[in-house]
């Protein structure tokens, strides 16, 4: 057996060893491309790896079973210290910016470098035991995970400076992103996690040498002694018991069912981009010509709006907007048209504490021809909403006319906005309620513009 690297040369080896992993994280991306979709998450192994390769070959530590074991919970850790960020901000967050991060993202990392550095402490306490006092390994597992939390901050902070540097090196070497053969310099995400995952891993490598050091203890009889053992001749020879091999074994399939899901999750979410794409396209295949429009002239406010208070809601005046005139030598991509505005506003409640009655505006769009009026509405009110939005939309009967109903915009307890809208002839319609809709603004606007479905 190897002998085992001295206290003081562990140290600066195992952070070698960490940095290392970093860099591989950061260069991994490259060999992800070529598997499927999915796997980008599973990253978390590589620390493991290597951590499990420096304790193989400098510290004897040559069980199969414990460095199976431990590479699942490094994968674990990462996964989870991934996605336990965000819902936790959700709940709780920090009320200051520091080293140019957002509060937001500062509780994300300060949340995230905790999960993931305190899942590897118990996980190395669990397959590398060393003799410990209750109270010493409190007191050190509250020191790795914070100082995973502070690492996080301070590593994705570094990504202006440390990140870009690792990211030029990568680019040198054509070990990093496959786009980034065509970019001049780096996102600042992208340059941000690169730091993050050597700094981190950096550090928390250091911890793992400072606070499970080695020991020259004299080998034991007992079985019971030697699992307990920090030696790390004994704890190299000792078989990992069955309870353990089986907590081992459990991970392993937890990692490889969570990655089989991710796949299976991103070949979904795959093929409805591309069904979706497909839409799109016919969509646009189907646009009405644009040669030979004829021009749109303004009309008078009043003749297109209801300029007068419904329900209590004053209006604001009104404005009209002409579509730009179009390039005389160039081809043209949209129709001519001319955009009528009116915005009702709420009236506010004498009552005291009590939220004033919600407002809603009214557009209406004269187009060259009625085909362009009913093709427009398929991106009302976002570009490709019938497509995106289709299981929202449909249509409802109002005062003897058939309109559009959207209600992808309306949150779980009914608040949000609600957009009615419709063709007639060559203008399309659009009332967007801010709060409860109010028929007797859809009877004003139907019986100035009938609708043409």
């Amino acid at each position: 057996m190897l002998a085992s690297a001295g206290p003081g040369k562990r140290i600066p080896t195992l952070a070698l060893a960490g940095c290392l992993a970093g860099l591989a994280t950061s260069a991994s991306s490259r060999l992800l491309a070529l598997l499927p979709e999915g796997l980008s998450e599973s990253i978390g192994c590589i620390f493991g790896l290597f951590l499990c390769a420096y304790f193989w070959r400098f510290d004897g530590m040559r069980s199969v079973w414990r460095a199976l074991g431990f590479v699942g919970a490094s994968t674990l850790a990462y996964l989870a210290a991934y996605d336990a960020g965000m819902p936790v901000s959700n709940l709780w967050s920090v009320r200051f910016e520091l080293l140019g991060l957002s509060s937001l993202e500062i509780t994300i990392l300060l949340v995230g470098g905790f999960v993931g550095a305190g899942i590897l402490f118990l996980s190395l306490c669990f397959f590398f035991p060393s003799r410990q006092f209750a109270t010493r390994l409190l007191l050190n597992f509250v020191i790795f995970a914070v100082s995973g939390s502070v690492l996080g901050v301070i590593g994705y902070a570094l990504g202006p400076t440390l990140g870009e540097a690792i990211w030029y090196l990568m680019r040198f070497l054509h070990l990093g992103e496959p786009s980034q053969a065509s970019q001049l310099q780096p996102s600042r995400d992208t340059a941000s996690f690169y730091s993050l995952y050597v700094a981190w891993q950096t550090g928390i490598a250091t911890l793992v040498a400072l606070l499970f050091p080695l020991r020259t203890e004299a080998p034991v009889a007992s079985t019971a002694t030697a699992l307990d053992s920090s030696s790390v001749v004994e704890l190299g020879k000792t078989p990992l018991p069955l309870w353990k091999r089986l907590v081992a074994v459990s991970i392993i399939f937890l990692i490889v069912f969570f990655t089989a899901s991710e796949v299976r999750r991103a070949r979904i979410v795959k093929a409805a981009q591309a069904e979706r794409h497909k839409k799109i396209v016919q969509s646009a295949a189907e646009a009405p010509p644009l040669a030979s429009l004829a021009r749109v002239d303004p009309r008078e406010p009043s003749q297109v709006l209801v300029l007068e208070a419904i329900s209590g809601h004053d209006w604001d005046g009104g404005s009209v907007t002409p579509s730009c005139a179009p390039d005389p030598l160039g081809t043209p991509t949209l129709p001519p048209s001319v955009f009528y505005f009116v915005s009702y506003r709420g009236a506010s409640n004498t009552a005291p504490g009590q939220p004033g009655i919600p407002g809603f505006d009214a557009s209406v769009t004269e187009y060259p021809n009625l085909a362009w009026a009913n093709y427009s509405l398929r991106s009302y009110p976002v570009i490709s909403a019938s497509v995106d939005d289709s299981s929202s939309i449909q249509k409802v009967s109002k005062f003897g006319n058939l309109i559009y109903l959207n209600t992808a915009w309306i949150y779980p307890d009914g608040k949000g906005t609600t957009y009615f809208y419709w063709p007639s002839g060559n203008f399309t319609v659009a009332i967007r309620f801010y709060g409860p809709t109010d028929d007797a603004v859809l009877q004003k606007y139907l019986a100035l513009h009938p609708s043409s479905l």
